[in-house]
């Protein structure tokens, strides 16, 4: 599990968000942190000629993992009694949507 999964699919959880929403804001910027760390390899990335196979597979995966923890941020957003926790979990889906 890479950091940016765990940072929402547990810190930013529901169950554990609530329990602790004074760590909202240190979780949010450790996931603006690590959002920061992949856009740069990512960059590095693009150094390689197009058409690279590792250049390739890296920014696919990259892609799906955005892909699927903006589709957690939303159920997150959907569970029932989480409305106080709403802005935290747009901070997120702006920071995973951010380049």
């Amino acid at each position: 599990m890479t950091l940016l999964d765990h940072l929402i699919s547990v810190q930013l959880c529901p169950q554990v968000l609530t329990k602790m929403s004074g760590n909202a804001a240190q979780c949010i910027e450790q996931l603006q942190a690590e959002k920061t760390r992949i856009t740069g390899l990512l960059f590095r990335l693009s150094d390689l000629p197009a058409g690279n196979p590792r250049r390739t597979a890296a920014v696919r995966y990259w892609q799906r993992t955005i892909t699927r923890l903006l589709d957690v941020l939303r159920c997150y957003t959907d569970a029932p009694g989480v409305h106080a926790l709403q802005p935290h979990y747009a901070d997120a889906a702006q920071q995973l949507l951010q380049c």
